[in-house]
């Protein structure tokens, strides 16, 4: 995932084999303080669903999302960090309360850019013409 400050993003995601994500309202609960604790300072959340095997989020980039960090040889801005940290650390809780073993999720999260900043300025232009 690649990010540019400004853009709004719609991340998602699946359980691993089409399984299960959220069983009851504390793993709903659980996912949703991990996300406030790992992807909120780092973007703006705009809005979220949470279905029971799959999720969407609707991500606004700022300064703090593009910001590089490295991890291992490789370079990596903190969102994309932070949003593998949010499902690694919810796969760790659900494992460690069911007695499983890894990802709850798909390999890929995916990400599309919705809208871009310099889309957003253009609007605004158009509209004071």
């Amino acid at each position: 995932m690649f990010f540019i400050t400004g853009d709004i993003y719609h991340i998602y995601n699946r359980g691993n084999n089409k399984n299960i994500l959220f069983h009851d309202d504390k793993s709903y609960l659980l996912f949703l303080s991990n996300l406030k604790k790992q992807v909120k300072p780092f973007s703006d959340i705009l809005a979220w669903t949470l279905m029971p095997n799959h999720f969407h989020l609707m991500l606004h980039a700022n300064e703090k999302s593009i910001i590089p960090r490295s991890s291992g040889k490789n370079k990596i801005q903190e969102l994309a960090y932070r949003i593998g940290i949010l499902l690694f650390s919810y796969s760790q809780s659900i494992n460690l309360k069911n007695g499983t073993t890894g990802s709850q999720f798909q390999q890929k999260t995916k990400s599309k850019n919705l809208f871009t900043a310099d889309a957003l300025r253009n609007c605004n232009r158009n509209q004071n013409h």
